[in-house]
């Protein structure tokens, strides 16, 4: 479900005074991985982040912290 409309979109409009197009001058990439980002003009590039994964190495380094070891695992 995405939880939020395009909020690359304002961004995109605020460039335009200052002579900046997107994507002719830079790239705005959106990290929450939402649907419409084809649907955007131009169409936005998105990013999918791993939650689930990146909760679980989170709580292994916390765990490993507590038990005094060090470094990644």
């Amino acid at each position: 479900m995405e939880r939020r409309h395009n909020a690359a979109a304002p961004h995109q409009i605020a460039l335009q005074p200052l002579g900046l197009r997107v994507p002719q001058s830079l790239a705005v990439i959106d990290i929450d991985g939402i649907p419409s980002a084809a649907l955007a003009q131009p169409p936005l590039t998105t990013v999918v982040r791993d939650i689930d994964t990146i909760a679980r190495g989170l709580a292994r380094r916390i765990a490993h912290t507590l038990d005094g070891k060090t470094g990644r695992r």
